[in-house]
């Protein structure tokens, strides 16, 4: 009770400063009701507990304070700052413990409380770069000769180099130094394979073990088969195929750069950065229109689309494909990842070079058309580079584009996205609803119901988080309906791709979109995985009763 009125209160508090407009005495009188009705449940809740006191409430009390306080007086209003100040209730509840009987005890509790629990794990680490590469973007050596970079779009600019979606409010070659690019490049890195997949690594080197419970915390953001001894294998197995394919590329667009007209030292670093860059499927360029130079370069555009390919559908199942090739027996989602992503690209290609044919396309060759098609068609799907003026492509094209990045990539990759797995599991469903048929049936195999429920839960959260985003920003931002919808889905989806509506953001919107594409990148993941700890079991049957759902 005490954790639900305070995060009402929360929740209410962050709706009033975040719709400027709201003066009314009314509304803050209504906070003050929520924020007194969560103190009293809060002290009832520590008189109930008195013999075991919450430290770690006091800890998470503190932040939240003094996040609300910074958030409070940026804003500038003193009504503000005080109802910020009466809800730190909210923080201290969330993520409240029972303190041990001992001081070691205590520490390892400390450490359970993220180390055995993937979900929270995966979001602690992510806000944890963040927020170091918000600091490090903003310091002055990151800014580029002339250029200033506030603290708000240094923030922006981080949370999407490590959520790996590439929306800038900032021009990246020009507004950042070579300083300021590197530690994007490194967000970028350390984001797209995941700040744990270091870590692991980081204890190898170092002659050490993970425990049992931080193993197989890291082991459940791998997936299926890295759990127990094959977890270290796993882990060598994403920085081989990453750093392999990331430097073959890198290697083969420095040639075709420098063939471009590049200096070579300049050839070099740009041919390194994109390729990082595409291969975690972030969709930062060292061009300021993108890749729109290149639409005429066809060896450029299929370079960075594999690529993107080969980072959106993950390094296990890259390792599979030769086995696959060569008929030997692979797992049912290496076929499902393979099959969707080929009938994604080819109906996102055939779509949009149909739509923009006679359109941004007309003044191209008949081929270059098709490689533009194509490269559009499957960096649409969470890369984010652009080959084509999005803002002038016909709606049909952009309703395309927004269902391709709904769907994004496959588990374990770069990508984000609900994944094809999901969308795969979802279709199979419908069809086999259809068909009258109540278990779900491919490639020979049957796909177990708790795989539909997963996904259906993973897919609504991505749809309510989509509307909750959606809905702010037209409460706070005056952008058309139809620029809102594509950035609230491309932020969503960590695409990257936009037709105008990030440069008119103001400080309010940067910050919805931010929280948006860090929704985004550990949203569906810490739901699957927290879809997967529970494991619980009945030993009543109740019985069913059907209800009418057409």
């Amino acid at each position: 009770s005490a954790r639900g009125a305070s995060l009402g209160s929360f929740a209410l508090w962050f709706l009033i400063v975040m719709m400027k407009t709201v003066t009314s005495r009314h509304a803050y009188s209504l906070l003050a009701a929520s924020i007194v009705i969560s103190l009293l449940y809060t002290g009832r809740w520590l008189l109930l507990e008195k013999r075991q006191r919450k430290t770690h409430s006091i800890w998470f009390g503190t932040a939240t304070l003094i996040t609300l306080i910074g958030i409070s007086a940026y804003w500038g209003s003193w009504v503000q700052l005080l109802t910020c100040a009466l809800a730190i209730p909210a923080g201290g509840l969330l993520f409240g413990r029972h303190v041990p009987r001992s001081e070691s005890e205590g520490e390892a509790q400390f450490l359970d409380l993220f180390f055995t629990h993937p979900e929270r794990l995966l979001v602690f680490t992510f806000l944890i770069l963040c927020a170091g590469g918000s600091v490090l973007l903003s310091l002055p050596q990151a800014a580029g000769e002339g250029a200033y970079v506030s603290f708000v779009n240094a923030a922006f600019t981080a949370v999407s180099a490590v959520c790996v979606t590439g929306l800038s409010v900032l021009n990246t070659p020009t507004d950042f130094s070579g300083f300021g690019q590197f530690i994007i490049l490194v967000l970028i890195q350390v984001g797209g394979l995941g700040i744990m997949t270091f870590a692991t690594a980081a204890f190898a080197l170092l002659g050490r073990r993970l425990s049992v419970k931080q193993e197989g915390a890291v082991a459940g953001m791998f997936g299926p088969g890295s759990h127990g001894g094959s977890l270290e294998s796993a882990v060598r197995r994403v920085f081989l195929v990453t750093f392999v394919t990331e430097l073959i590329g890198a290697a083969v667009l420095t040639i075709l750069f420098y063939y471009s007209g590049d200096g070579f030292g300049k050839a070099v670093w740009r041919g390194l950065f994109t390729a990082i860059s595409a291969f975690c499927n972030a969709g930062f360029a060292l061009q300021s229109d993108s890749l729109v130079a290149y639409q005429a370069s066809p060896l450029i555009l299929h370079t960075i689309g594999l690529l993107i390919i080969l980072g959106g559908i993950s390094p296990a199942v890259i390792s599979a494909i030769p086995a696959y090739l060569q008929r030997r027996q692979v797992g049912i989602q290496v076929k499902l990842v393979l099959l969707a992503t080929a009938i994604l690209l080819v109906a996102g290609t055939v779509s949009i070079a149909a739509f923009e044919w006679t359109n941004t396309m007309a003044d191209m060759t008949i081929w270059d058309r098709l490689h533009n098609a194509w490269f559009q068609s499957l960096t649409a799907r969470t890369a984010g580079f652009n080959s084509i003026d999005l803002s002038q492509a016909r709606p049909a094209t952009l309703s395309v584009i927004m269902a391709l990045m709904f769907v994004g990539g496959s588990p374990g990759g770069t990508a984000g996205g609900i994944k094809t797995t999901t969308a795969a599991v979802l279709f199979l469903a419908v069809v086999a609803a259809f068909r009258g048929h109540w278990r779900i049936r491919a490639f020979g195999r049957y796909i177990p119901h708790s795989n539909v429920y997963k996904s259906a839960a993973i897919v609504t959260a991505f749809v309510l988080a989509g509307l909750g985003t959606l809905l702010a920003i037209q409460l706070t931002q005056r952008i058309p309906g139809s620029k809102a919808v594509f950035e609230v889905i491309s932020a969503l989806g960590t695409v990257g791709l936009s037709i105008g509506g990030t440069a008119e953001l103001d400080q309010v919107g940067k910050i919805i979109i931010m929280s948006c594409m860090f929704a985004g990148r550990v949203g569906p993941l810490s739901v699957f995985l927290f879809l997967g700890n529970l494991k619980r079991t009945t030993v009543w049957k109740l019985p069913e009763e059907e209800i009418g759902v057409s």
